[in-house]
């Protein structure tokens, strides 16, 4: 099936960034089945994918920032973030 597809693709390159969200391009997370169903961007949600973040550097915001992408964050030191009131965040990964 097209899930484990793309499982054995995450598997064997990692994840990528895609669509820019409210903290510019990264690879978002989320901290609940719920909010993974309420933010993913695809038609089929019949799959999870649970993992271990070491989120490294958190720049804590309050409002969205759409400009942050891997190159901003790695000139302002910082390797994830994260908007506090929606309890949503990305990690940036060189790419």
């Amino acid at each position: 099936t097209q899930f484990f597809y793309l499982l054995h693709n995450i598997k064997r390159l990692g994840f990528h960034p895609g669509y820019p969200g409210l903290l510019g391009k990264g690879i978002y997370f989320v901290d609940s089945p719920v909010g993974a169903y309420i933010k993913s961007n695809c038609e089929s949600k019949t799959a999870l994918i649970i993992v271990c973040l070491n989120l490294g550097r958190v720049k804590k915001v309050n409002e969205s920032h759409h400009e942050y992408n891997y190159q901003y964050a790695k000139k302002h030191h910082f390797e994830s973030a994260e908007i506090s009131n929606l309890r949503s965040g990305f990690v940036t990964q060189d790419k």
